[in-house]
């Protein structure tokens, strides 16, 4: 009898040690990455839904494993659409209207958030947290950026199954294809460099006060296709930077305090600005996000 009392007091004291990992276990959470700027000109707002998971370790006893990926219906915040996913590396990017391109250690799933349904490409995702893989409208060509340091760009021609490795020995960042489908372009650490997907022709254009520190993302081209701009850190210092499609300077900008790190700037349909993802929501500062509009001078 006594034996029993004492395994039930352990089983107690064991119980109550582990209620709080496994209330940590249990938590949710919910942070906006950005926005999608819809068909009738509306933001909608994209989230990231994460679970608390144990670690292991104790460095590290517990992570936030990404769960799925949300869109809200307009201004308001009631779900419109939801994927579930395992992963998630680099930066989602929409692609045209109503598609989300994200990418995965080692795949790519482009999902069509309106129709619900998605699309998964293997062995072309990028390998690493800085860029995530440029897809181009038709899904049939797609740009992605190797794990190794220095390791250039791989175009891949997802209709016959080839693949060509550009640019070794740099580092390349944010490959995005133009609306048309005809040009990709991408950041070096110094340049934008700009190419056709039909033949070898290119254009190189410098990026403002850059060197081999500088930090380029965000890559965005207008819906239009003449005119692309991205972020550039540099010496502790981030500016919005926007050219022609013929690689010719047109504005240097500078960011506001609170730009976001996780979602590339969205061009106004006229193209007369940038409207830009002001906030850090989900990583202990509570900045909400908001849009706030750059016009381009």
């Amino acid at each position: 009898m006594e034996i029993r009392k004492n395994r039930a007091v352990v089983s107690i004291v064991i119980a109550l040690c582990l209620l709080p990992a496994i209330r940590v276990a249990a938590m949710a959470k919910v942070r906006g990455l950005g926005f999608v700027l819809d068909e009738e000109g509306k933001f909608r707002k994209v989230e990231l839904h994460t679970r608390i998971k144990l670690g292991g370790g104790k460095a590290r006893p517990y992570h936030h494993a990404p769960t799925a990926i949300s869109i809200t219906e307009g201004d308001s915040s009631r779900e419109f659409s939801r994927i579930k996913i395992v992963t998630i590396l680099g930066v989602p990017y929409p692609l045209g209207k109503d598609r989300l391109v994200i990418n995965a250690d080692g795949s790519v799933t482009v999902w069509d958030w309106r129709k619900r349904t998605t699309r998964t490409y293997p062995g072309i995702g990028s390998h690493t947290s800085e860029s995530s893989t440029g897809m181009s409208p038709n899904e049939k060509w797609a740009v992605s950026i190797p794990a190794y340091s220095h390791g250039g760009a791989i175009v891949h021609d997802l209709a016959r199954g080839t693949s060509v490795h550009m640019y070794k020995g740099e580092d390349i960042f944010s490959p995005r294809f133009s609306p048309d489908g005809a040009r990709w372009a991408a950041f070096s650490r110094k340049e934008l460099i700009i190419h056709s997907i039909n033949d070898s022709t290119k254009q190189v254009a410098p990026i403002p006060n850059a060197d081999g520190r500088s930090f380029p993302t965000n890559l965005v081209w207008s819906p239009s296709g003449r005119h692309i701009a991205g972020v550039i850190h540099h010496d502790g210092q981030t500016s919005i930077v926007v050219w022609e499609s013929s690689g010719k300077l047109t504005a240097t900008m500078s960011a506001p305090l609170l730009l976001t790190k996780a979602w590339p700037a969205i061009w106004s349909q006229d193209e007369k600005g940038l409207y830009l993802v002001i906030g850090n929501e989900g990583t202990g500062q509570k900045h909400r996000l908001r849009t706030e509009f750059l016009p381009i001078k």
